[in-house]
């Protein structure tokens, strides 16, 4: 569960973090994206396993873009994607595990 978040920081289960992936089992690890401000298919490969709904926090100011072809991937699965500034998208997170614990992923820009 995302505790809280604000410019730069993400905390989750009591630990602070950056820009942060967390899988449907709830691991939180680090995302060291591919391309910067950009959210990109190989970004998110390793969380659309065996979800229905990745959480994208696109940063504060939604400078990070989300691009077509992970788009097209979750429509082609079957996955919901939640595409917000942070700051809503951990609440939409939150919000969504409590009622598909195991079927969410998220992936949050902490700045920008």
């Amino acid at each position: 569960m995302i505790n809280s978040s604000s410019f730069g920081t993400i905390v989750v289960d009591g630990k602070s973090y950056g820009d942060i992936k967390i899988d449907k089992d709830g691991n939180v690890m680090p995302w060291h994206y591919t391309e910067h401000h950009t959210v990109l298919v190989d970004d998110i490969l390793e969380l659309v396993g065996g979800i229905d709904v990745l959480v994208i926090g696109i940063g504060t100011a939604g400078c990070v873009r989300v691009v077509d072809e992970v788009r097209e991937m979750a429509k082609k699965k079957k996955i919901m994607l939640v595409v917000e500034n942070t700051a809503e998208a951990c609440k939409s997170y939150n919000d969504l595990l409590k009622k598909k614990p195991g079927k969410v992923a998220a992936i949050l820009h902490s700045t920008c």
